[in-house]
């Protein structure tokens, strides 16, 4: 199949010249914006965008239409049906009424926190896949329907290429570390393949983009519940997770693995040009590993860099406001490949307490909103003299962020944070396993370890990077807890959870592995340098736990960075662009750009392509490396920034 993609420009929402994909945008739910952030953070940034109202054919070069959001007009959807009769592939990520009656698709029962079960071919017949690439067997997707009051539908009368089902029970013991789907009663299709004339689509029976909004950011609520029966102090987004993340397993990252699904119908919609991939790492690493030295407890972050130096790793230090670090060490640590950041400290603003007849004590912590609304301008003294102070002291800048203990008051921060000059978010905990299942109410889980931008419930996508972290060191809070209650003694104070730091070690080493051979995400480990730095039993010791994980990722060959570091790289990825593309006899010629220089950029290329060369006619070497559950042709170029660079893709015959 020749491809015939037209030079074209950047994402656009009225151009008439289309990039390979067409997102189209149905109605005004923030959520839509996602179906974009999806597709560039899955390696496909061939896109272009319009509102829904204003289309009426496939483009010349439009090779896949991708439609968010729900569908409620007739005409538009028979629109859609006749673009997809006429030889255009569509993947429609919330079907709806209207556009599931085009496609001969009728609507089924409603379902609350189904399940999304993958529907795996038989190894003897692998052309049956629907999922062209899919390696993660029958793994169980929640489909979140109580957060937003979401509805999952299914998709009846045509094969299914998932199904939903009952969840077998709540996410605890083994399942919840696990994930996998044990037993739960299949209630009907979840996403289903219907044929229209020529062509084909794929209907989902939820909307992914509201269930990645949900499993990302939860409620988007900031303030702890009524019910919650906690008084840590301060707003936090974790509170958007409550009554979610004990649904949820503790070891997979959900959302990622929902956003595998889509990557996997599209990279099948496109099989037939010679379009590359962008891969998540760079180098084709299968992951990235990143290790966070929290300013809290930054005595022993000397001994910290000793340990990751040891492994050839690096450590991001987030530097507290007085630190007992000289700027010119921050230097040489810089120097070293070490990252150097700030942990900002506004728990004296943020945790104040105000009088209030209805609390138990009397006294009550002030919301997100009273923070915002009366406090903004001491968050803003406080993170100004911090930023300046760290770039006075060490002659160097930051683009990532954290606060401590988490405290956030949501949009406002961010803008607050764009303001300052930051691009990074790190406030936030995901895959967090310090309380054991079952004896203390979440939320503790945030589902996901990819980087994408920060998704405001009400203001939508913000030009602001969010990077989860995923492990934590447990004791620091847990000895708070167990000191309320009366403990004293240091080894049962170690033991709350009865584990040591090997066995804590375990579980991050098993989630490091996974995330190299199965998951291929950014993983975030955070270990205070003083629990590092301290021998067992002293309260949270965790070395030995940090060097397990090391181990694990020396041994997949993931990649080693830091934050600092690793931030330009994914700004750099997500803003590449093809410019041009043009069919020189059987090869075809793309034009890459970017705005913001990236090295090491990994494209993964489809089976038909044999050769790729450069500008000068030369062969760039072909890696075969075994990603995604199989082995795939990689090359790895560098892009400068905004200077266009040719590639002849060369088909086999």
């Amino acid at each position: 199949m020749t491809f015939p993609c037209p030079s074209c420009a950047p994402v656009v929402s009225s151009s008439v010249v289309h990039q390979p994909i067409l997102i189209l945008h149905a109605g005004h739910d923030p959520t839509t914006a996602l179906a974009a952030e999806i597709l560039r953070c899955e390696g496909f940034p061939w896109f272009s965008e319009e509102p829904l109202d204003q289309f009426t054919t496939a483009a010349p070069g439009v090779v896949l239409i991708v439609v968010a959001g729900t569908v409620t007009q007739d005409q538009a959807a028979e629109r859609l049906a006749a673009a997809v009769a006429a030889g255009t592939p569509l993947i429609a990520l919330a079907a709806g009424q209207a556009l599931a009656r085009a496609f001969g698709v009728e609507l089924g029962d409603s379902l609350t926190d189904a399940e999304l079960v993958i529907r795996v071919p038989a190894i003897s017949d692998p052309a049956d896949a629907d999922l062209p690439g899919w390696e993660h067997e029958d793994q169980a997707l929640l489909c979140p329907g109580d957060v937003r009051t979401l509805i999952a539908r299914t998709l009846a009368n045509h094969p299914p290429i998932a199904t939903f089902q009952a969840p077998a029970s709540q996410a605890v013991g083994d399942r919840a570390m696990s994930g996998q789907a044990i037993g739960g009663q299949a209630r009907g299709a979840a996403i289903a393949r219907a044929e229209v004339g020529e062509g084909h689509a794929w209907l989902y029976g939820y909307d992914l983009c509201q269930t990645i909004a949900t499993l990302r950011h939860g409620s988007g609520a900031l303030d702890p519940p009524d019910t919650s029966g906690q008084t840590w102090g301060g707003p936090r987004a974790l509170y958007g997770f409550w009554g979610l993340a004990e649904k949820l397993p503790l070891t997979v990252p959900v959302a990622d693995v929902h956003q595998d699904v889509l990557r996997c119908l599209v990279s099948g919609a496109l099989s037939d040009t010679p379009l590359p991939r962008l891969w998540h790492f760079q180098a084709g690493a299968p992951s990235v590993f990143m290790v966070r030295g929290d300013g809290c407890g930054e005595e022993g972050a000397d001994h910290e860099v000793a340990v990751m130096e040891a492994h050839d790793a690096f450590l991001t230090f987030c530097r507290p406001r007085h630190s007992r670090y000289s700027g010119e060490l921050m230097r040489e640590w810089h120097d070293g490949g070490h990252g150097i950041s700030i942990e900002a400290n506004i728990n004296g603003i943020t945790q104040q307490t105000v009088d209030d007849a209805t609390s138990p004590d009397g006294r009550r912590s002030l919301t997100a909103a009273e923070l915002n609304t009366h406090h903004l301008d001491a968050i803003r003294d406080n993170l100004i003299d911090h930023r300046d102070a760290f770039r006075e002291e060490t002659g160097l800048d930051m683009v990532s962020f954290m606060t401590h203990s988490a405290q956030w008051t949501g949009l406002p921060m961010v803008q607050l944070a764009q303001e300052l000059g930051w691009q990074m978010l790190l406030p936030f905990q995901s895959i967090d396993p310090r309380m054991p299942v079952g004896t203390q109410p979440g939320p503790y889980v945030m589902p996901t370890a990819h980087p994408m931008r920060y998704f405001d419930h009400e203001a939508g996508l913000q030009d602001l990077w969010h990077m989860p972290y995923q492990w934590i060191d447990m004791i620091w809070q847990t000895v708070a807890s167990q000191q309320q209650a009366g403990m004293t003694d240091p080894m049962q104070l170690a033991g709350m959870l009865g584990q040591d730091g090997d066995e804590y070690g375990a579980l991050v080493a098993h989630f490091t592995t996974e995330a190299a051979r199965r998951w291929h995400v950014a993983q975030v480990c955070s270990f205070h340098p003083v629990y590092v730095s301290k021998a067992w039993p002293y309260l949270g010791s965790s070395r030995s736990a940090l060097e397990m994980a090391l181990r694990a990722a020396q041994r997949e060959g993931a990649r080693f960075d830091n934050l600092e570091h690793w931030t330009g790289f994914v700004r750099g990825r997500d803003a590449v662009r093809i410019v041009g593309c043009r069919q020189e006899g059987a090869s075809t010629v793309i034009t890459l750009q970017t705005e913001l220089a990236v090295q090491d950029l990994t494209l993964l290329l489809p089976d038909s392509v044999c050769e790729v060369r450069g500008e000068r006619g030369d062969a760039l070497p072909l890696v075969s490396r075994h990603l995604e559950g199989r082995d795939q042709s990689t090359v790895c170029i560098d892009l400068p920034e905004k200077i266009p660079v040719e590639l002849c893709l060369i088909q086999s015959d």
